[in-house]
């Protein structure tokens, strides 16, 4: 009778325990790169190039994965950034045009991919606008622009797998 009261015991504890997974994070390509088979090592290889405006699954520590393949990339941090974090969500440019900051203005082009801040807006130079953050040639963000927000196409709601690009067709 022992060893069955043990065994339920022992079976709930099991069942109850929590268990710890990693979660994902669903991330948008700044600029294109090269998915690895594994982190190092002279064996390492490309399996998969990422285009620019890919929204792919970052599992942390250069793992990801897109199109049915799972690599690596040794700094994803600096091609890559969060669809959505603190308020700011990706988008896509639908127009180039020059975008009015606090201490100057920048040529945005079309199919560029920006992080914006819908919470925040602001009356500037006449038109309704909202906070906008533009990356730079080194994946350093610059964070105080603004951009109409008929100008872009945000992309927070769109599925892994997806290339985020505007069209005309």
């Amino acid at each position: 009778m022992k060893k069955v009261f043990t065994l339920i015991i022992v079976g709930l504890i099991v069942i109850s325990f929590p268990t710890f997974s990693a979660s994902a994070q669903k991330n948008i390509a700044i600029t294109s790169f090269n998915m690895y088979n594994k982190m190092s090592g002279w064996d390492k290889y490309t399996i998969k190039r990422i285009q620019r405006g890919s929204i792919i699954n970052y599992h942390g520590a250069g793992k990801i994965s897109f199109g049915g393949k799972v690599g690596y990339n040794p700094y994803p941090a600096g091609l890559t950034a969060p669809v959505s974090s603190n308020g700011w969500y990706a988008a896509v440019v639908k127009r180039t045009h020059i975008t009015p900051g606090t201490t100057m203005r920048v040529e945005i082009y079309r199919n560029e991919i920006v992080r914006v801040k819908p919470s925040v807006g602001a009356n500037v130079l006449g038109q309704y606008r909202i906070r906008c953050a533009v990356a730079n040639y080194n994946g350093k963000w610059k964070w105080d622009f603004w951009v109409k927000p008929s100008d872009i196409i945000r992309v927070d709601g769109w599925a892994y797998n997806s290339i985020a690009q505007y069209t005309t067709l």
